[in-house]
């Protein structure tokens, strides 16, 4: 998945229920257009993104977003390059040696999953000896999105879009 569709198609559903199909097509257009203006000045890079949702364990495997993934669509327009898109389901797991050949850039935790708060969590993931040597925990380039905008169709997905592509600007 390299897109938001699933957005646009659910948000087109429920106007059409609503019986309000030009709010859908100005809503649709609001959502791309911030898509659009927070993915500028990304697309000549290749930044390498790996999304967790917990600490990753290097005996059981890095547990991430999978190239089927709503993330990876979001990913994908926020300019950056899931770690895991060539793994075509929702959720894979890669082992250590993957992520640390990868060395992504940026690690997106997608909060609200865990029993620890985002602050805990985002503490113990850049602690991570794993992780420790990526660019992206040397550069401070770890970001939190909420698994409600990140993982599924949401009007707040260009939201999600922002975050992750501030961070590819970053690490670029």
């Amino acid at each position: 998945m390299e897109n938001i569709d699933e957005t646009y198609r659910y948000i087109t559903a429920l106007a059409t229920a609503f019986d309000i199909p030009e709010r859908g097509e100005k809503l649709i257009e609001r959502i791309r257009d911030q898509v659009e203006e927070a993915a500028a000045d990304t697309s000549d890079v290749d930044v390498p993104v790996l999304t967790l949702s917990s600490v990753p364990d290097a005996g059981a495997g890095v547990k991430t977003s999978g190239g089927s993934s709503f993330a990876n669509g979001i990913i994908t327009l926020a300019g950056g390059t899931n770690i895991a898109q060539g793994e075509l389901q929702n959720f894979a797991s890669l082992s250590a040696e993957t992520v640390t050949q990868a060395n992504p850039e940026v690690i997106v935790i997608v909060s609200g999953f865990a029993n620890e708060s985002d602050e805990q969590l985002k503490a113990a993931i850049i602690a991570s000896p794993l992780l420790a040597q990526t660019d992206a925990v040397k550069e401070g380039n770890v970001v939190v999105v909420p698994q409600r905008i990140l993982l599924s169709p949401s009007l707040l997905n260009a939201d999600a879009v922002q975050t992750i592509a501030d961070a590819v600007k970053n690490a670029a």
